[in-house]
């Protein structure tokens, strides 16, 4: 499925969800009560943000920001 980052970004505003691959690792984005979540798959950790905002700017993924990785990734579904 292609998704542009901007694309992703309005999807998330409106509460979606989106789960994604990355060098062959899936990682997903989900709305919480308090905000989102980000998380690897098969990894009982995941980072939880207050905002949007917040989690663009903090999250790596190989030392990038996903916006800087976002044209190298394959997205798998979107709630």
């Amino acid at each position: 499925m292609e998704l542009t980052y901007k694309k992703l970004i309005d999807y998330l505003n409106m509460g979606r969800e989106v789960e994604f691959t990355y060098k062959g690792e899936q990682y997903s984005i989900t709305v919480t009560p308090d905000g989102f979540s980000f998380c690897k798959s098969n990894s009982d950790q995941s980072e939880n943000f207050q905002t949007l905002s917040n989690l663009l700017d903090q999250i790596r993924i190989d030392g990038q920001r996903l916006e800087e990785i976002w044209s190298d990734v394959q997205v798998d579904v979107v709630y």
